[in-house]
C-alpha cells in the first residue's frame, strides 16, 4: 500500500481561514497601538522639554536678550490657540511668564501627528518659568501650586503632564 504525504485541500483552506481571521483582528489594533505610542512619546518629550528649561537655568546658560546677557529665567509656554505645538523661551524682561516681544523663543516644539494639547489647567495659556539660582518655579498666570497639561488624540485617550511649583514633573 502506497502512503501519501501532504495536506488535503480542506486542511489548507482551514489554515488560510484561521490566518485571515487573526490578521483581521490584529491589523486595526496595530494602528491604535501606534497612535497610543505617539501619545506616550509626546507626553514624555513634553516632560523632557520642561526639564530642559530647568536645566538651562541650573547651568546658568547665557542668552543675548537685546544687547545684554542677563537672563532672568527660561520656561515653556503653551497656548490653546496653537494646540499642536509649544515653545521654550527666555524670560528677558524678568516677569516670570512669556510675553511676546521682550521674551525670546529658543525652540518651537511640534507634537506628533494627531496629538494635541487638549486642555490646560490654567487657560487659555500657561507659562512654566524657572528662575535662577535655586531654581524657583513660576506657574503663570496666577502663580499656581500645580498645573496640568493634557495631551490627547481623537481615538487613543489622554496623557496628563503635571508640574508643581517645586519643579516636579509627572506624566500620568
Amino acid at each position: 500500500m502506497v502512503e501519501e504525504r501532504g495536506f488535503t485541500l480542506t486542511e489548507l483552506l482551514v489554515v488560510i481561514a484561521v490566518m485571515a481571521l487573526l490578521t483581521a483582528l490584529t491589523v486595526p489594533n496595530l494602528r491604535l497601538g501606534g497612535r497610543q505610542l505617539a501619545l506616550d512619546r509626546s507626553a514624555q518629550r513634553l516632560a523632557q522639554d520642561i526639564g530642559q528649561a530647568a536645566e538651562l537655568v541650573l547651568r546658568a546658560q547665557s542668552f543675548d536678550c537685546g544687547g545684554t546677557n542677563f537672563v532672568s529665567g527660561y520656561g515653556v509656554y503653551f497656548d490653546t490657540a496653537t494646540p499642536t505645538s509649544y515653545f521654550i523661551f527666555v524670560d528677558c524682561n524678568d516677569n516670570q511668564k512669556y510675553e511676546a516681544g521682550p521674551d525670546q523663543i529658543i525652540d518651537t516644539m511640534n507634537l506628533e501627528s494627531r496629538v494635541t494639547i487638549s486642555a490646560l489647567s490654567i487657560s487659555p495659556n500657561l507659562s512654566i518659568t524657572f528662575v535662577p539660582p535655586k531654581p524657583e518655579v513660576w506657574l503663570n498666570p496666577g502663580n499656581a501650586t500645580e498645573v496640568q497639561i493634557t495631551l490627547g488624540t481623537p481615538d487613543s485617550g489622554t496623557r496628563i503632564v503635571k508640574v508643581n511649583n517645586r519643579g516636579m514633573i509627572d506624566v500620568d
